[in-house]
Order: structure tokens, then C-alpha cells, then sequence
């Protein structure tokens, strides 16, 4: 019975190690879509302000997208950290980035 109960745990804690493998997989591929849809969000959006902003506002854009590369690094590693959290707000701000690009 013991030996039993000992093999049901090795496979359990084998199963959740492979949870663990798989939100760790989904988590990459959340991060991945949503930096892309930032990137060309951010892109589209300084196209079509180029020409109606000086070259001043420009550089403030190059820098807010400096930031925004910064902030994915630190989420990458918070997402390292804690996957099933960061899967979440992954999830939470792609929801509002899709809603934010279907307004533009």
C-alpha cells in the first residue's frame, strides 16, 4: 500500500512538473504576441503621427518605445519568476491592447 502511494506521488509531482513545462511555454508565446502587437501598434501609431509632430515629440516616441522595451525585459523575468500570475496579466493586457487597437 505504502509503495503504491509512493508511486502515485512521484507521478504527481512528474504531472506537475510537466504543468509547470507547459505554462512556462504558453507564458513565452503570451510574451512573444504581445510584444509583437505592441512593436507594430507602437510602429503603426508613429507612422501615422509622423508627419503632424515635431521632430522633438519624435525622439520622446523613440524614448517611450526604449521604456516599452525595458518594461517587456522586466516582465520577462517576472514571468521566469511567477508563471501562472504572469500568464494572467499577460492575458489582462492583451485583452486591452486588442480593445485599445480596435478603437484606433
Amino acid at each position: 500500500m505504502e509503495k503504491n502511494e509512493s508511486n502515485e506521488a512521484i507521478e504527481l509531482k512528474k504531472e506537475i512538473e510537466a504543468l509547470k513545462k507547459d505554462f512556462l511555454k504558453l507564458g513565452d508565446s503570451l510574451e512573444k504576441i504581445v510584444s509583437e502587437k505592441i512593436e507594430k501598434n507602437f510602429e503603426d501609431i508613429k507612422e501615422s503621427v509622423k508627419a503632424k509632430i515635431s521632430q522633438d515629440n519624435l525622439e520622446k516616441l523613440d524614448d517611450l518605445k526604449i521604456k516599452s522595451k525595458s518594461a517587456t525585459d522586466f516582465l520577462k523575468t517576472e514571468h521566469e519568476a511567477h508563471p501562472l500570475l504572469s500568464i494572467m496579466v499577460a492575458a489582462g493586457v492583451g485583452y486591452i491592447v486588442g480593445k485599445i487597437s480596435n478603437k484606433i
